[in-house]
């Protein structure tokens, strides 16, 4: 019973899993055309695709971290330790050609910029005070999600950059950029988690009310502080 738990349960929180006996039947695809998100109104674990799917295609999900975006071979031992398969997905079975070279190349400079991300907010405060080491971040995050958007990649981890580009424009106080990033987390949100879910609802009332939370700078300072720029 633990195996087939271990095997098949999906996290829904940041301390439980659970099993679903029909979401939990999605094999998994290291670029899927689906993207699971539990829905706690509903106590239900809900499935959305991300793209046109042809009829007759296979429906797939991620089983790795959002901001995995290994080569084929770290991807393929972390699918094998976490679930006990080796993964033979489109993305992994490109075989040894000029396209799995430039995945692979892609991949790893995408790995880069991610690490330079991090470092960076080691030396970052959260405050709401413009400075070079955010304007470096934002440069950093752009660069990388370009990057991002020219590779065949889960559509997560384009959100997890978008997000993060949201929290600099706030923590610089740039009321443009903080609605214009809000409005492009809002979009994904509502492919990636339907247009009723929660964080979509949420997303919705940050486009709509980001610049009055600069009308009182005290409180936005408070929300501020729990969030994490690292990606």
């Amino acid at each position: 019973v633990l195996g087939i738990f271990k095997t098949n349960g999906m996290i829904i929180s940041s301390s439980e899993s659970g099993l679903f006996p029909w979401v939990c039947r999605a094999n998994h695809s290291c670029v899927p055309n689906c993207n699971y998100v539990w829905n706690e109104e509903q106590a239900k674990q809900q499935m959305f695709a991300v793209r046109r799917i042809p009829a007759g295609t296979e429906l797939t999900v991620s089983y790795l971290p959002d901001n995995f975006i290994e080569g084929v071979e770290e991807r393929r031992k972390m699918i094998f330790e976490d679930h006990n398969f080796v993964c033979m997905c489109e993305c992994c079975s490109l075989g040894t050609g000029i396209m799995k070279t430039q995945e692979e190349k892609d991949r790893k400079e995408a790995k880069s910029l991610m690490g330079d991300i991090n470092t960076l907010t080691l030396s970052m405060k959260m405050d709401l005070v413009k400075s070079p080491q955010k304007l470096k971040y934002k440069d950093l995050c752009i660069k990388l999600l370009k990057h991002l958007q020219n590779m065949n990649i889960h559509l997560t981890s384009i959100y997890l950059i978008k997000t993060c580009l949201f929290y600099v424009s706030v923590l610089s106080c740039d009321e443009d950029e903080s609605v214009r990033w809000a409005t492009e987390v809002l979009k994904m949100s509502k492919i990636l988690t339907g247009h009723d879910s929660y964080q979509t609802q949420s997303w919705d009332s940050s486009v709509n009310n980001v610049r009055s939370y600069f009308l009182d700078k005290e409180s936005l300072l408070e929300s501020v502080r729990d969030w994490s720029l690292d990606i």
